[in-house]
């Protein structure tokens, strides 16, 4: 390696690296061009020697392009793994309530009651988005298509294009603003009953134990 130049220790060192993947090779390779430019010409020998052989160099940056990829799915497992846990966080709660709900000492018929007035107003708020999604799809539909027609028909007759124009607009603008509405609806309506419902149950849990607690002193 001694009498080894610059270009023929790269040479080398690109065939040790040959079948990495296409992305990780061309890294590896501006990693080492670089570092042998900012040595300067100078210090290309003592790079070489500090780098060791190509092929010693070529094992190193095959296991660090390892370490790399297994980092990188590790992490993408984690984040796919946070995310599916935020999603059935909402999903846990309501199932603690309900469950919560069945083992206070109440009148099954009661408990009863309450599920499915939850079921019922899950349903009907489900019903109300899908009829408002309904209106905005309707919206875009009929107002997207009608600025197109609105637009030729200016070239024919310039205020009822303009007024056409501006109905088309107004369609798609209503559309929009339903669309944010339905967004802020979930992000704010949904927590917040589920924080009423934790409340209602932790204020009967609550009572029941104090209940059981009076019991208990006047036995004694």
């Amino acid at each position: 390696m001694e009498n080894m130049t610059k270009q023929q220790y790269i040479t080398k060192l690109s065939y040790y690296l040959r079948d990495m993947d296409e992305n990780e090779y061309e890294d590896a390779m501006n990693y080492i061009q670089e570092y042998f430019e900012d040595a300067g010409v100078e210090n290309e020998k003592s790079v070489m020697a500090e780098l060791g052989s190509p092929q010693k160099l070529a094992a190193t940056l095959r296991a660090e392009a390892t370490i790399k990829n297994v980092n990188i799915k590790r992490e993408a497992a984690e984040n796919d793994l946070k995310e599916e846990k935020q999603k059935n966080s909402t999903l846990k709660t309501l199932l603690i309530i309900i469950l919560g709900i069945f083992a206070l000492p109440i009148a099954l018929p009661l408990a009863v009651g309450m599920v499915g007035l939850l079921i019922g107003l899950a349903a009907s708020l489900v019903a109300l988005l899908i009829a408002l999604v309904a209106g905005i799809v309707a919206l875009f539909v009929v107002g997207i298509p009608n600025m197109v027609r609105s637009v030729a028909l200016l070239g024919t007759s310039f205020a009822d294009g303009l007024v056409a124009l501006g109905l088309s607009f107004m369609m798609v603008g209503v559309a929009i603003l339903l669309t944010l509405a339905i967004v802020a609806l979930i992000r704010r309506f949904i927590p917040w009953l589920i924080h009423q419902l934790s409340e209602i149950f932790n204020r009967n849990n609550k009572r029941t134990h104090m209940q059981k607690e009076g019991h208990i002193y006047e036995e004694e």
